[in-house]
């Protein structure tokens, strides 16, 4: 009894616990009204500016003015462009407040000042950016002895087999982005499926990540439902209701391991417990979690099993993760087990059949010779465990609403609205930390977050000093509930250095890669080499020197942290690139992107969203050949009476589908997918755009938006080997798109678009366009807003390629500069001119050159003549 009266007395006087869930806290009315008032001078500013560059702003599409007038600026507020590594410290190049934020246009940025600051906004958790002991040098050897892309198949296929062993997975394939890796996985699930003959249903957490979404969507056959975010319940409620109502589907549930705008893990033990109730498939997408969760760095369910749970890995069907975060590289992979495995090889053959990209060698590399230092991972998983947990217990003692798991590398908390967030991020970035701002569409609209990111790698002062900032800039700026709070050095753990055997297992390891790259052979492989020796020898020095700046990966979105000044640089070129698009269009803007599949899908599903005038249509054009992945980005637009997809065999297909379209008014715009190489025929523009105008009429069509894709252009013709335009303007001139298109060239935009994997060997693509369509892509597309840019190197050394051919002399007899495996043949019956009988007065294909190997072939608009004959009629 007295045993009993002692405990209840202990207890009364002990603290009460406060177990209540961290929440958003109420905006006030007052901040809600500071909000709008903020928004409207934005507005307003940027209509200032367009007024004094005497620009006058048209949108184009519906969004488009919410992008021009509000996320455009703010996302241009104390821009930087970063100039070395993503590591735990960084060196970034501010743009003052007195230099228009059109900085990309600025010939000279040498003159803004840089600093270093203290990296808090990628998501390099493991610090993998830093490159320990022997392994950059591994990289060195990697780039100067193998091909870029694509990878021998040896690598490729021993970094599946490991990374299949490292996940408990029966299957693995590798991916060139983690957006494209979900695209992947979730085709993968409905065609299992359709291999049942079942009907597939996603059923989603409300908060997975875009990339998620879109793969989902992307089949056209499955049905995807949301659950509220990690909501067990309601999950469960909606689990029932699908099998009473619907007990013969496939039922795939579908969540993130770590979720990035909270940090919080999702309830792995749970998920399972359900799925052996209810037999569904789950996939998780582990983007965030691997490599930073887990003792070896396996994810969110390794993360479980180092707290007691049974949790196996091999109990997901599906597991998802990216190389583009805590690797340091870009690319991901996709796993699978049980009755999805086979389904995953079949899509994979299907892929290579297609003549998909495939992961670069560099990233193949880094991530085997990471899976082998078994003790490095696990020494850095426990440093980011530490160094998290500090970062998350100092910040509650302060008040500070952590939403983030614990020991979670992902730090979220609430500020309130977007003003509150970017006067944060300012004021942050002033002290010399750089953290990320999670703001609409990702996150509510009064309910934005600021994102820290830990790593493994961080110094403990760094990590001391970003929790004094942290908490000194939330009560500055009047956070609810943060009280002042200074730590002390005093308060931090004694760091002890690297142990020995860590030290020893990874120069062993790299060693032995080291060796293992030179027993590589290549000599089977396809090559992608557009130069000869000496001038490959430049693309790859200028990928070694980006390395020695950058490192390898980018490690983070470049909306949440800053541009590398290669990205800037790569993307001024293609701005420049073609005078003709120039001529037409005025100010340009390229925009790149990782991964070319997940590109051309963004680009398709954004051109294909409704015009911003509501009397006019947008039909969209694609003919059926067109890549996969054009078909399903238009097809991934919600049905809507202002917007329309037809997919065509043959031209004549257009006639009835047009007569026939669901649409009371008589105003049309085109959009129009054409491919500028196809097959042994180059592109007649003026002739195909006027037969659809023909069809359609003429009449109707107050708008005109072309998408050129020059996948098998760039590098293949063209006096220069620039492409398709290239080529038009060596016979046109900078006026070929109104020689081309004649009155209908007033009312026309352009956007070019290209693969650097089917050009130079290297890894993403490209859009090219006007600025201010190109402006509004990089907040429509998501594969630019929320997937993570090409490597730095791949860029370096794709912007150095660029800078031969443009160096190049159109009239030049040193026609080198071409692939040795340049298939374009002539047609047998040509279907389009490449230049008009009108204005050159020649008929069929006008004459160019283009050679395959150290043969000149010339072809005409009959047929093509073999070198002899070409030199003859030259």
């Amino acid at each position: 009894m007295s045993t009993s009266s002692t405990f209840t007395k202990g207890m009364t006087e002990s603290v009460r616990l406060d177990l209540t869930r961290p929440d958003d806290p109420p905006v006030t009315v007052t901040e809600k009204l500071r909000f709008f008032l903020w928004v409207a001078s934005i507005a307003l500013g940027q209509a200032y500016r367009d007024l004094k560059a005497w620009r006058l702003y048209r949108p184009f599409q519906t969004a488009d003015l919410a992008i021009h007038y509000f996320f455009l600026p703010i996302g241009r507020m104390d821009p930087r462009l970063i100039l070395g590594a993503p590591k735990s410290r960084m060196l970034v190049r501010t743009i003052p407040e007195s230099v228009t934020r059109d900085y990309e246009e600025l010939d000279d940025l040498s003159q803004c000042p840089t600093r270093e600051v203290v990296n808090a906004a990628s998501n390099n958790y493991g610090g993998f950016t830093h490159y320990e002991h022997r392994s950059a040098e591994l990289i060195q050897s990697t780039l100067s002895q193998l091909p870029f892309n694509p990878a021998p198949m040896e690598l490729e296929a021993r970094a599946r087999k490991d990374l299949a062993a490292y996940m408990s997975a029966e299957v693995c394939v590798t991916t060139t982005s983690g957006f494209g890796a979900n695209i992947l996985a979730f085709r993968t699930v409905a065609e299992t499926a359709a291999a049942l003959s079942r009907r597939c249903i996603f059923l989603m957490d409300r908060d997975c990540h875009s990339s998620m979404f879109t793969g989902a969507f992307m089949n056209e056959r499955a049905t995807c439902y949301r659950f509220k975010h990690n909501d067990l319940g309601d999950l469960e409620y909606k689990l029932r209701l699908l099998y009473e109502k619907a007990p013969d589907a496939f039922v795939c549930v579908a969540v993130e391991g770590l979720y990035s705008m909270e940090g919080v893990v999702s309830p792995g033990p749970a998920l399972l417990a359900l799925k052996k109730l209810y037999g569904f498939c789950l996939l998780i997408d582990e983007a965030h979690a691997f490599m930073s969760m887990g003792s070896g760095g396996r994810g969110s369910f390794e993360w479980w099993q180092n707290r007691g749970y049974d949790c196996p890995l091999s109990d997901a069907d599906v597991i998802t993760a990216t190389l583009s975060k805590s690797v340091g590289c870009t690319g991901g992979f996709v796993t699978a087990n049980g009755i999805c495995a086979q389904q995953l090889r079949l899509q994979d053959e299907l892929l290579s059949h297609e003549g998909a990209e495939s992961l670069s060698t560099v990233a193949l590399v880094r991530t085997l010779s990471l899976l082998k230092k078994t003790r490095l991972i696990e020494y850095r998983m426990r440093q980011l465990k530490a160094k998290a947990g500090f970062v998350f217990q100092r910040l509650t003692e302060a008040g500070c609403k952590v939403l983030s798991s614990p020991d979670s590398a992902i730090i979220c908390f609430p500020v309130g609205t977007v003003r509150q967030a970017s006067m944060f991020h300012a004021e942050a970035l002033k002290r010399g930390f750089a953290v990320a701002c999670g703001v609409p569409p990702a996150t509510p609209l009064w309910a934005c977050r600021i994102r820290m990111c830990v790593f493994a790698t961080s110094s403990w002062p760094d990590i001391l000093n970003l929790v004094n900032a942290t908490i000194s800039v939330a009560c500055k700026l009047n956070i609810h509930g943060i009280k002042p709070m200074v730590l002390e050095e005093s308060c931090l753990p004694h760091e002890s250095g690297e142990p020995l055997d860590v030290v020893a297992e990874s120069e062993a390891t790299d060693k032995g890669f080291h060796d293992y790259i030179a027993t590589l052979r290549v000599s089977d492989m396809p090559s992608q080499n557009l130069f000869p020796a000496v001038h490959q020898e430049e693309v790859v020095f200028a990928g070694q020197e980006a390395f020695k700046k950058y490192g390898v990966g980018p490690c983070s979105a470049r909306w949440f942290y800053g541009s590398f000044d290669i990205f800037v640089t790569l993307e001024r070129r293609l701005a420049k690139l073609y005078p003709s698009l120039q001529t037409h269009i005025g100010r340009c803007r390229g925009m790149i992107c990782a991964d070319t599949e997940v590109m051309l899908v963004s680009l398709l599903n954004a051109c294909s969203e409704p015009v911003y005038s509501q009397e006019i249509l947008n039909l969209v054009l694609i003919p059926s050949d067109a890549p996969s992945s054009v078909r399903n980005g238009a097809r991934l637009h919600k049905a809507s009476q202002r917007s329309q997809i037809q997919v065509y065999e043959t031209l004549s297909d257009l006639i009835i589908p047009t007569e026939q379209v669901s649409w009371t008014g008589q105003n049309l715009h085109l959009t129009i997918y054409l491919q500028t190489v196809q097959g042994n025929s180059i592109l007649d523009l003026g002739q195909r755009v006027q037969t659809i105008l023909g069809m359609v009429g003429e009449d109707r069509v107050k708008g005109l938006t072309l998408i050129l894709d020059d996948r098998q252009g760039l590098g293949r013709i063209g006096p220069r080997n620039l492409g398709y335009l290239d080529l038009m303007e060596h016979q046109h001139g900078k006026t070929f798109f109104h020689t081309a298109l004649g009155p209908t060239a007033a009312k026309t935009t352009v956007l070019i678009t290209g693969s650097w994997f089917d050009s130079f060997g290297h890894q993403g693509g490209y859009v090219i366009g006007g600025a201010s369509m190109i402006e509004s892509l990089t907040v429509k597309a998501k594969a630019f807003l929320f997937s993570t840019p090409p490597m730095p190197v791949q860029a370096a050394m794709s912007d150095r390629a660029l800078e031969i051919l443009s160096s190049a002399s159109p009239d030049s007899s040193d026609r080198s500069y071409v692939f040795e495996h340049n298939s374009l043949q002539p047609p047998d019956e040509p279907d389009y001119a490449a230049d008009s009988s009108e204005s050159s007065g020649e008929s069929g294909l006008d004459r160019f050159l283009i050679r395959k190997d150290s043969a000149i072939m010339f072809v005409t608009g009959e047929l093509g003549s073999d070198s002899d004959e070409a030199k003859s009629k030259l």
